[in-house]
């Protein structure tokens, strides 16, 4: 019979400590417990998440909690508190002893005309509350209104708020709960939507879209010079150019052996800055091709001038030309260094 009347037992303390959130009808709900980082502290949640509902454990009874979800604001006033609802039984059992002892311990530190009442903190309520729990799991005493009252006072130290909540990639959402001075905070914080990788390029610029170039080519027995185009360099003379890449990896390739993404790169000649922009694959995050476009500095003869003008003296390059920036086909080998090693890598990607 005590086998039974334990199980039985333990059974009503499950059913009543589970009673508030099954009455609630929300299947996902969000349990803060405020006694877990009392008095007042911040605590982030990683993860994605949706919730129904939040759940505030060990509040203290006859105090004002105000709940803030950084998308709204929301001020939630006390819960109605009536002393005659939880005053003890009159009579019971030499079992019941203890458990209306806990009871009364725990009616007790919601008494207002209880000196210690404003010096009650939800770190002495979780205190209480669990040996009330305890209590109630270990005790034999069968007062079903002893059980019952302890049961609900249990359910009022919680505060179920409607509040629907969804934590997606890339999002922090933060609650901020006040009573008093007293301050909680819980950041629930989505899961990366990914990150910016930097690598280092030595990248190679080809000569088949570079525009035409002129010299002046002295006439035969006159002091005289004709403007002649230059040779077309081929599609394969390369010029070096050292570059930083930076590429996008998103958080559903962390586990990939391989990424493709867009690419866009900074470098710079032996006289001007270099743009590239293009298409790049990354193997295991570190070793990498791009190629696309590089938008480099380069000469064009100035409008004044035509191909076979013929001029009296002779004039610099720079006379000749000014300088444009135009489209360019390039590739690149990167390599994605620790930051520890930038110096190094960088004084060798120098031009000589």
């Amino acid at each position: 019979m005590k086998i039974i009347s334990y199980i039985f037992t333990v059974l009503l303390l499950f059913a009543a400590c589970d009673s508030l959130v099954a009455q609630s009808g929300y299947n996902h709900i969000l349990n803060l417990d405020l006694a877990e980082i009392d008095p007042g502290g911040k605590k982030s949640i990683q993860g994605n998440c949706t919730f129904d509902a939040i759940l505030i454990k060990n509040s203290i009874i006859g105090k004002a909690y105000n709940i803030i979800v950084s998308r709204e604001m929301q001020v939630f006033p006390a819960l109605p508190f009536k002393n005659s609802g939880l005053q003890a039984l009159a009579t019971d059992s030499a079992n019941c002893t203890l458990l209306r002892l806990k009871y009364n311990n725990l009616v007790q530190l919601f008494d207002r005309d209880n000196p210690q009442f404003n010096k009650v903190d939800e770190k002495k309520v979780s205190e209480t509350v669990l040996l009330l729990e305890a209590e109630l799991m270990n005790s034999a005493c069968k007062n079903s209104k002893l059980r019952d009252s302890a049961n609900s006072l249990i359910s009022k130290c919680q505060k179920l708020i409607p509040q629907k909540i969804n934590v997606a990639s890339g999002e922090t959402v933060t609650i901020t709960i006040t009573r008093d001075d007293k301050v909680w905070t819980w950041e629930l914080k989505g899961d990366k939507v990914g990150e910016w990788l930097m690598s280092y390029g030595f990248g190679f610029c080809s000569s088949a879209l570079a525009g035409k170039t002129y010299h002046l080519q002295q006439m035969d027995d006159t002091t005289t010079f004709k403007i002649t185009k230059d040779a077309k360099p081929g599609a394969l003379d390369l010029a070096y150019i050292p570059a930083i890449f930076y590429s996008f990896l998103p958080a559903s390739k962390y586990n990939s052996s391989y990424n493709w993404s867009i690419t866009a790169g900074l470098g710079f000649d032996l006289s001007a800055p270099v743009v590239f922009f293009g298409g790049g694959f990354m193997f295991r995050q570190n070793i990498g091709i791009n190629s696309g476009v590089a938008f480099q500095q380069q000469s064009k003869l100035l409008p004044q001038y035509s191909e076979g003008q013929i001029l009296t003296s002779t004039m610099q390059d720079s006379q000749l030309h000014e300088k444009v920036y135009r489209p360019n086909l390039f590739i690149s080998i990167n390599f994605r260094f620790d930051k520890s090693k930038n110096t190094e890598i960088q004084d060798a990607m120098k031009p000589k």
